[in-house]
This record gives C-alpha cells, structure tokens and sequence, in this order.
C-alpha cells in the first residue's frame, strides 16, 4: 500500500482534470524533494522481480537486470519521457530473463496502485505482450522453427513496439507528495474526489494556518496529523513518531542513522524515514549492514534488514512544521 502522504500522478490528474502541460508543470515544479518517480517500480521489483532476476544473472552469468538510476537535481527540468524510456527498457530486459507470470504479477502490482481501474489500460497491448511471451517460453531455447514437426507452428515475434505502453503509462505512475501537490494547486478545484484526495483532504491542508502564506514553498509541507484528522485514526497513527524534515531531507543514510539513533528512534523508524521518506533504494541487506551489528553474516544481515523493512510498514513518521 503507498504511503498515505504520497500519491500517484494519475490521482492528481483526474482529480484536477489537468492536461497534460500543467501536470508536467505541477512535476517540475514539485521537483526535486516531492516527486518519486521510481518508488512504485522499485516495490515491485523488490517483492516480486528482483530473486528472479539475481538468479538468471547467475545462470547465465550476465549482468542482472536493475532500475535505472534517476537523480532529480534542483534548479534542473525533469525529463519524465526520457524516464519512461528507460524504465521501459528496463521492463523490456527483465522480460528476457524472468518468467513471464511473475513479470506479470509485479506489473499488476503497480497498475492497482496507479489506477482505479486496471482492466481498462492497455488491456489489448498487455494481452498481447504476456500472451506472446508466454508461447515463447513454452517453446524453449532448444526450440527449432524450421525442423519439420514444427512446419505447421506459428510464427512468433515480439516487436519492441510492444513494449511502449510501459513508457506511456509511466508517468501516472509516479508518485508526489500529496501536501505538496495541493499546495501548488491551491488556484485548481478539486473536480472529483479520489482515493486520497477529498474535499475534506484538501481543505484541511489549504485552511491549515501554516499555509496562508503567500507563495509558500514546497518545503513548507503540512503536518500530516492535520491531514488525519479528516478520517478516523489508525492505531498506528495514534503512536505516530514526528519528525522535521531538515532531519532527513538531502542527507546520507548514515547521517540520518546517527541523528536519529541519537534522538532514541528504534531502528524501525530509521527505516522507514530512509525508504518513505528519504525514498532511498536500499537493499534488506543494506538496510541490515547499516544498522546491525558489524562482522556479521551476509544472510545474518537479510534476516535483519527483512525484520526491519517489515516493522518498518507498521509504524507512522509524520513531518512536524519547520519554524
């Protein structure tokens, strides 16, 4: 489930009715700190692609196939369409070396989080592609078109063109921080409600006293607790840790380690704040060798960084107003 103090761009659109020219206007503009272009990607490919895809590296002793790496730099447009791009060659590439069902799988995955509804997006386009990979990997790479028990079978090919609905999509897919992106829309109506964004939600975070500024800055996101007050409290919500953004915002993952541990955070909460916050891509057994105990086992340092990444889902970091 994505973070409730982040959305998905294809929320945001419908929600304001944007064209295209004030969406991407909207993303530059909440650039670098509030847009994640890569998160719902990256869960995916940490849930369901990466064990697979580190494994057929080792069988064929190639390369494994990994996200691109985009940095966002202040001052800087964001080309979202070369993005695209290279996240669709990307997902061109992990095609190649992992099973088409569980590829399959983690594109769902990301579609449900960017979509209300996924049947309706693409649907031919993706039929066509998991269908012929499918055939495909039936066949084998001991296959043989030309031997004569296969003169009857079909000819299959996967043009690239297959894959460009990825690249289309890809910017619908991109998350921004929901504060942020209200704020800067502030001159927009809410012309429907969505999942994350109400008229309850929105007139929360425009009407909270911290945001009567004029041209107020990104940075000056609201409290989420204002935001939660428009629905019932989860218990997680009630025990909810607040931090300043300053505390974390640009900084390395050793840099916030110290100061939070510092502070007396749990290790759970450092955790959280590096990968929904920081919205660093770490490995568990990064996230282990960054805050056990040193000298340990690699699978010593999974086990650990997997316990963290799954305490870390159950706690809540909240930004507290800068002053």
């Amino acid at each position: 489930m994505i973070d409730l103090q982040k959305i998905p761009m294809s929320r945001v659109r419908l929600a304001y009715e944007l064209t295209p020219h004030e969406a991407d206007a909207l993303v530059q503009a909440l650039c670098p700190d509030a847009v994640f272009p890569l998160e719902l990607w990256h869960r995916a490919y940490e849930r369901f692609w990466k064990d697979y895809a580190q494994a057929a590296a080792m069988r064929y002793k190639a390369k494994c196939v990994i996200l691109p790496d985009v940095a966002l730099t202040p001052g800087k447009r964001f080309f979202t369409d070369l993005c695209g791009f290279d996240v669709m060659d990307f997902f061109k590439k992990l095609s190649r070396c992992i099973d088409s069902k569980v590829l399959k799988i983690g594109l769902e995955y990301v579609l449900s989080e960017t979509f209300s509804t996924v049947d309706t997006i693409y649907s031919e386009e993706r039929d066509f592609l998991f269908t012929t990979l499918r055939k495909l990997e039936q066949r084998g790479p001991e296959y043989d078109i030309f031997a004569i028990e296969n003169i009857d079978d079909e000819v299959l090919f996967l043009p690239n063109s297959s894959y460009h609905f990825i690249s289309r999509i890809f910017f619908d897919t991109m998350l921004v921080d929901r504060a942020a992106a209200i704020l800067k829309l502030h001159d927009f109506p809410l012309r429907h409600e969505v999942k994350g964004l109400t008229h309850a939600v929105v007139d929360s975070i425009l009407n909270t006293p911290q945001q009567k500024i004029p041209n107020v800055s990104i940075e000056a996101t609201p409290p989420a607790q204002q935001t939660a007050e428009v629905r019932p409290l989860e218990p997680q919500e009630q025990d909810a840790v607040f931090v300043p953004r300053s505390a974390w915002a640009g900084k390395t993952k050793e840099a916030i380690r110290d100061a939070m541990r510092g502070e007396g955070l749990a290790d759970e909460y450092i955790v959280h704040i590096l990968l929904h916050k920081r919205g660093l891509r770490l490995t568990k057994r990064a996230i282990g060798e960054l805050l056990g105990e040193p000298h340990k086992s690699d699978s010593a340092y999974d086990k650990q960084g997997k316990e963290l990444v799954e305490k870390a889902m159950c706690v809540n970091v909240l930004d507290t107003p800068e002053t």
